[in-house]
This record gives structure tokens, C-alpha cells and sequence, in this order.
């Protein structure tokens, strides 16, 4: 849910496509909470001799059916949620109609299901698409003058490997993203935070884009949704 908060935050938000895709990461699986605990869903992916390979040209391992068997699992964890019937059709065409090869693809395809599902509107551009140089602070750097970015946003943490002093040097600020989990009706307790997005869609429904938005903790950082600024000089840009 931080990774959307940002989102609002921001002017403009950068995905890290390009960048080496890392095993045991996130990029490829989420967590939904099920009776009594959580469900750990991960695609398969074509990692063998392939250790250094960008996100961007991770492979899906299609011979498995990870496809139904995930959306199997997410009817069964969800279906007597209170909104899962406004996000399944969405969620169905997604998981059921289409056969996805490229991790990167599908991770999109669902990045633009759940943004229009929350009303976010912040511009979203793949570093794919920038043709970044660089590599560590140097690329953020490269990534925010090739759109105009003076602040750097990033999560939190984010600050134990960025070079600070230089990115002041080429006079962009750094500013950690000012999320705090909110706790949100769920369908069953305790509370468990840091589910994949889609848990407070299904129980939230409509109420989930503003529950995003009041999860960043500094109210004066906050954008008011739908009311977007014109893109400028100056403008930030989160990095994610």
C-alpha cells in the first residue's frame, strides 16, 4: 500500500523497470489474508542462468498454471468481502483471459487496474521508456533531469543507499515518503497489516483511495485527489 501512497504523493512516478530483477524479491508474488493467516502468491519466473537479467526481460513461466490457481485462490479468500464484486470483472479479465509472458506486462496491466481503482492519476513512466544512464544515486539523478524533477521521493529506508551529498550537489532534494499503514476493516482478525492492495479493495471498496491517501502521515505533504497541479519545472518525482 505504500508503493500507491507515494504515487500520491508525487508528481510523476518512476518505475524501475530496467534495473536487475531480484530473487526472493517482491516483484513477483504479494500476500492476501485467508482463515487464519496470510497466502503467499507467487508467479513463476525463468530465472536459471539467467541471474543478472533486467525486470523488464523476466520471463513467465508459462508451462505452470499459476494463473487460475491464483485467481482460485483469491475468489476462495475474498468472495464474501463486501466489494469483491465490483473489482472481480477487472480482476478475472486479468488473471483468465490473457496468457502473460513478461512479468513487467502483467505487472503494469495490474498497476493500472488498481490506480484506476483507487482514482489515483499521477503520471506513471517505465525507466524502460527514458533509456536511463548510470547506475545507484547516479541514475536517480539522471532519471529526475530527464523529467524535470528537483525532490526525489523515495520510501522509506531508501536513505541507507542514496548519496545525499551528491544528489544536493546536482540540486535535487531527497525526501522519504511519509506513509503509516493504516488499519482498515478486514475480513477477518486480528488486523494483518501489509497485504497486497487488492485486500483493501475488496473490503473497502470506494473508501480505499481516500484510506491510501490518509495513510501518509504528514497531512501537508498530502495532493488533494483529482486536483492535480500542471507539470512543471520543479516538479518532484517519486522513484520506486
Amino acid at each position: 500500500m505504500a508503493y500507491f501512497a507515494r504515487m500520491l504523493e508525487a508528481d510523476v512516478f518512476v518505475v524501475l523497470d530496467h534495473v536487475q530483477y531480484e530473487q526472493r524479491g517482491w516483484q513477483n508474488r504479494n500476500r492476501i489474508r485467508v482463515k487464519p493467516g496470510e497466502l503467499l502468491l507467487t508467479v513463476p519466473v525463468r530465472v536459471r542462468g539467467r541471474s543478472r537479467q533486467a525486470i523488464c526481460d523476466v520471463e513467465i513461466d508459462t508451462s505452470q498454471p499459476w494463473q487460475r490457481r491464483h485467481w482460485t485462490a483469491i475468489r476462495h479468500a475474498y468472495q464474501s468481502a463486501p466489494y469483491f464484486d465490483c473489482y472481480r470483472p477487472a480482476l478475472e479479465q486479468i488473471y483468465l483471459e490473457q496468457t502473460w509472458e513478461r512479468l513487467a506486462d502483467l505487472n503494469t496491466a495490474l498497476l493500472q487496474m488498481v490506480v484506476h481503482a483507487l482514482g489515483i492519476d499521477t503520471p506513471i513512466v517505465r525507466s524502460t521508456t527514458l533509456d536511463p544512464a548510470a547506475h545507484k544515486t547516479a541514475l536517480l539523478i539522471d532519471l529526475c533531469q530527464r523529467l524535470g524533477g528537483t525532490t526525489l521521493l523515495t520510501g522509506q529506508g531508501a536513505t541507507a543507499y542514496l548519496d545525499r551529498a551528491l544528489l544536493a550537489a546536482h540540486g535535487i532534494e531527497h525526501r522519504d515518503s511519509a506513509f503509516r499503514h493504516p488499519v482498515y476493516r478486514q475480513r477477518y482478525r486480528p488486523f494483518m497489516p501489509r497485504m497486497a492492495v487488492i485486500d483493501l479493495l475488496f473490503n473497502c471498496g470506494h473508501q480505499a483511495g481516500q484510506i491510501v491517501e490518509q495513510s501518509v502521515a504528514e497531512p501537508s505533504t498530502r495532493r488533494a485527489r483529482h486536483a492535480r497541479r500542471v507539470p512543471r519545472a520543479g516538479r518532484r518525482g517519486s522513484i520506486a
